[in-house]
Order: C-alpha cells, then sequence, then structure tokens
C-alpha cells in the first residue's frame, strides 16, 4: 500500500454548507471511516456495516464538500480501486457554523435510540410501573423495578434527578463516572469483533435548573 503524507491534526471548517453537511449525523458517522486510514469504499463499507450503495452516496458527497479526497487508485482488471482519506484527523466546526437546530435533533434521536433500546430488551409493555418517594424526599417512576430482572436483561434505566450534592461532591462524582466511563471504553473491543454485542451506555450529569 502506497505512504501518503499524514493529514494535519485538525481542520476548521469555514464554509456553511460543509459545516451543515457534517453537521450531520450519517455525514459524521461515514468521515469517520477515513479519519485514521486510507480505505476503499468496499472497506467502509464492511468497517460500517452498511451497504456499498449507501457509502458510496455519502463518499462521493464527501469528496465533492471536500472532506475526503482520493489518495490512490489502485489499478486492476475492470473499474481501478479508489482509496480515500480524510483531509484532516479531525474537524471542528465553530459555533457560529452550527446549525441552531442541531443540539436537540441529536440529543432527540440518541434518546430515542435509548428508549427503544430499553423497551425492546426489558419488555417494557410487561413491566409495572413504580411510583415511590425516593431517599431524598423526591418522587420517582421506574417501570423496571426489580434489580434482579434488570441484571438479567442487562438492561438498567434510572434517573437521579432528585441528587443535591455540594460543588464538592458533584466534582468527585463526575471524576468517578469519567474513569468507569475512559475504563470500559479501553477495555471494549472494535466493531465487529467475534462474540461481542454492541450496547448503548448513556452516562449524563449536569446541574438542573431549578423549576
Amino acid at each position: 500500500m502506497t505512504t501518503h503524507p499524514e493529514p494535519p491534526d485538525e481542520q476548521v471548517i469555514t464554509d456553511p454548507e460543509v459545516a451543515r453537511l457534517l453537521s450531520r449525523r450519517q455525514a459524521a458517522l461515514h468521515v469517520s471511516s477515513f479519519l485514521d486510514q486510507d480505505r476503499s469504499i468496499a472497506e467502509s463499507a464492511a468497517r460500517l456495516e452498511r451497504p456499498i450503495g449507501q457509502v458510496h452516496h455519502w463518499v462521493h458527497r464527501l469528496v465533492a464538500a471536500g472532506v475526503l479526497r482520493v489518495v490512490e487508485v489502485v489499478p486492476r482488471a475492470g473499474r481501478p480501486i479508489k482509496r480515500y482519506r480524510a483531509v484532516a484527523r479531525s474537524f471542528r466546526l465553530p459555533a457560529a457554523l452550527v446549525p441552531p437546530e442541531h443540539y436537540e435533533q441529536q440529543m432527540a434521536l440518541i434518546n430515542r435510540e435509548v428508549v427503544d433500546a430499553v423497551a425492546s430488551v426489558a419488555d417494557m409493555p410487561n413491566q409495572d410501573l413504580t411510583i415511590r418517594l425516593g431517599e431524598s424526599g423526591q418522587v420517582s417512576f421506574n417501570r423496571l423495578s426489580d434489580r434482579g430482572v434488570a441484571s438479567s436483561l442487562h438492561s438498567l434505566q434510572t434517573s437521579m434527578g432528585g441528587l443535591f450534592l455540594t460543588e464538592e461532591q458533584a466534582d468527585e462524582l463526575w471524576s468517578e463516572l469519567d474513569a468507569l466511563r475512559q475504563r470500559w471504553a479501553e477495555a471494549g473491543h472494535d466493531r465487529g469483533t467475534p462474540g461481542t454485542v454492541p450496547y448503548l451506555v448513556q452516562l449524563t450529569m449536569v446541574p438542573r435548573p431549578e423549576r
């Protein structure tokens, strides 16, 4: 395989149209396959587990936008194979160029995926709804209150919205959650590793405005 100069670590996007394109989740997904090394469309489709036609569509758009480039054309009998690479290892979209609705749309998609996955794995229609007061005196609604069942299903959805902490306690909890996230991110396997199952893990901690 031909060796090419390594792309820069970051490229700041200045074109509003390119920024709008890259803010789309599917665009970011398809760019990700070319951030670490050059790949053909077929190799990218296998890595992302997406149809070749879909990957070809996005690669064409990303090349036209200047986000991907052809780094090699491999001759063969029939049509040559093009290999692509992102023009940078990462991309930064200035806040002024990020579509105003981007955050809400992305969070809605992520939350929808989590809700759908929990409902499917936990057979939610057949779970009782429990309403009780927590230790802090805040009311809680729990559709999967049996921790034994939750453990056997590997499905646990919990909200600690009534947790009141000092700044020091919040710092400590955040550090513990971040260390847990980092530890399992490093322990995980690559996509498609035999014997692995994809999991959605959502950790969110943020001060809650008083209502």
